[in-house]
């Protein structure tokens, strides 16, 4: 489940400001996150990993735009580049998805 909640607010964050997203499909998320037993320290993690990878994913990545503007090259070139690193991000998104100790390791350290 936390998968598809993943990839949904990945393809939010190519479209819409990672404020929206944060405002309106999170709240809307909870109920369903707390019904299928998700941790929501995990969860808030993942959408704000997924938030932030969706910000760099094409047609609408607002970070493409704005990092191709500040460098003053075109949108492909950039992609191009930054395509190894995206990758990277969504393995990594989908390491913290399938594993949650990884990132409760610590919190649950200090709940103890």
């Amino acid at each position: 489940m936390l998968l598809l909640i993943a990839l949904a607010l990945l393809l939010a964050g190519t479209v819409l400001e990672p404020v929206t997203t944060l405002l309106v499909l999170v709240p809307l998320m909870i109920p369903l996150v707390v019904a299928t037993g998700i941790d929501l320290t995990h969860f808030g993690l993942v959408v704000v990993i997924a938030t932030c990878i969706g910000l760099l994913l094409p047609p609408i990545g607002f970070l493409i735009y704005l990092t191709a503007a500040q460098a003053g090259c075109g949108v492909m070139p950039l992609v191009r580049e930054l395509a190894p690193f995206i990758v990277a991000l969504v393995l990594l998104l989908v390491l913290v998805v399938l594993f949650p100790q990884l990132v409760l390791f610590l919190p649950n350290l200090l709940v103890r």
